[in-house]
């Protein structure tokens, strides 16, 4: 049923109706962004965020907490990121689906940058032993931390690519979005490359076919989002 609509849609020109094919998990998705809508409006009137791009961003990984959530056992890997850190183990937690390598990626940029460090500098465990890496765990299993960590990501990526000039806000999202999908780490041109690339809801490693762009997942749910509140 994916594949057929996935090729009406590329000879029709129009965006796959992302409702209908991510079905009872594209719902989950939305049940979480009416349920935590007031948190997402706090976050971003703290740190002077449009909540819309915050919504955008995390989306995708809504839809892909969905279908895997039932897969997820972490103890085990919790245990072994905690003693040897994110190379013995990095993987997903929470709604969002952050890893404990993109909140160091994240604590790293914060404190090289002024700025950032002002609003997000009590984010940052200065430390890198077992009990600083059990820490980072624990914030990360809270959802509210993910709501800060996911501002505090929105607002790294606008440093870094500080320069880029976007001609909509749909153009901004579909980058940002794709830096989040892939790593703040990326360069401009690596980000670019990936943005149209299919590789969701199952990653790169598997074949494109059944696959849609993460950033157009995203920039889906926003136009949605701007339509209903414009």
């Amino acid at each position: 049923m994916k594949t057929w609509l996935l090729i009406l849609c590329m000879f029709s020109g129009k965006s796959p109706d992302f409702p209908s094919v991510f079905g009872k998990d594209y719902t989950r998705a939305q049940e979480f962004m009416k349920t935590n809508g007031t948190y997402f409006e706090m976050v971003s009137k703290r740190f002077g965020n449009d909540p819309r791009f915050l919504k955008g961003i995390v989306f995708p990984e809504l839809i892909r907490y969905s279908q895997f959530s039932d897969l997820l056992e972490t103890g085990t890997l919790e245990w072994l990121y905690v003693e040897g850190g994110s190379k013995a183990a990095d993987f997903s937690i929470g709604h969002f689906q952050m890893k404990p390598s993109f909140v160091e990626t994240l604590e790293g940029f914060v404190s090289s940058e002024e700025s950032l460090k002002e609003e997000y500098g009590f984010l940052v465990l200065n430390g890198s032993g077992s009990s600083f890496r059990k820490t980072r765990i624990d914030r990360m299993k809270d959802q509210a931390w993910q709501f800060v960590y996911l501002s505090c990501f929105f607002d790294c990526a606008l440093k870094k690519f500080a320069t880029e000039k976007w001609s909509s806000d749909e153009d901004k999202l579909r980058f940002i979005a794709t830096v989040y999908n892939a790593g703040l780490h990326l360069s401009k041109d690596e980000i670019q490359k990936l943005i149209f690339f299919p590789s969701f809801p199952y990653g790169t490693k598997f074949s494109a076919q059944d696959q849609y762009a993460y950033s157009d997942v995203a920039v889906d749910y926003f136009q949605r989002l701007t339509i209903s509140n414009p």
